[in-house]
């Protein structure tokens, strides 16, 4: 696989990119894609000799691989918008299970509601384990006891049964944004996670007359 890496010492940031294409697509609106494959790592290291460590051991976690994940936004004129969110995990490892079983969905009570449209455990013979509608909670994000700027801040916990070793994990959720942060204006700031990634997708559909800024770093092919 192509590789490339950036090492900047003795304070800086270091990314390791392993076979990540980018492309910008667009139609009638303006729809801006990432895909990318392969695997991230994003941090920060402090000497050129622990960069080198760093280049043997990129930190990737391969107890759960993500087979797919696109997250589609259609932005509105005033920065509202909707987020359909789909994406598949791998369980690779028995750590993993505990970890994964329970997938947290953040959002703003008072900006956004969500729902979820499909969630269930995929066994490698194809059968599907439904998520219950008992097995879906909100939580307090932990953050917010004692700290009224995150009070509104919640959880939407998905709760996926009988997951073992060899499952996949299918979520697929809604998430509409009522009211914008900043009227007129809207934000978004995703980063892939530490684990292998097959498929990654960030589509932007925005509004004829809205100009949408983009920056996308240590993106290679």
């Amino acid at each position: 696989m192509a590789r490339s890496s950036i090492c900047l010492s003795p304070v800086g940031l270091y990314a390791l990119i392993e076979n990540f294409p980018a492309r910008i697509e667009k139609t009638k609106r303006t729809t801006i894609a990432n895909s990318i494959r392969g695997r991230f790592l994003l941090g920060a290291v402090c000497l050129s000799m622990q960069c080198a460590a760093y280049a043997k051991d990129d930190g990737t976690d391969p107890s759960v691989t993500i087979e797919k994940e696109i997250q589609l936004h259609v932005i509105n004129p005033d920065g509202s918008f909707v987020l359909t969110y789909d994406a598949v995990l791998l369980i690779n490892e028995e750590r993993a299970v505990k970890s994964h079983a329970q997938l947290p969905i953040g959002y703003n009570r008072m900006l956004e509601t969500i729902d979820v449209t499909e969630a269930y455990t995929q066994k490698p013979d194809g059968r599907k384990v439904n998520v219950q509608a008992d097995q879906i909670k909100d939580q307090q994000e932990p953050r917010s006891s004692g700290a009224p700027m995150f009070q509104d801040t919640r959880f939407r916990m998905v709760i996926f049964p009988e997951v073992a070793v060899g499952d996949r994990l299918v979520l697929q959720y809604k998430k509409t944004r009522t009211t914008p942060l900043f009227p007129g204006h809207f934000e978004d700031i995703s980063i892939p996670g530490f684990r292998p990634i097959k498929q990654f997708q960030l589509i932007y559909d925005v509004p004829e007359g809205l100009r949408l800024q983009a920056e996308a770093q240590g993106f290679s092919s």
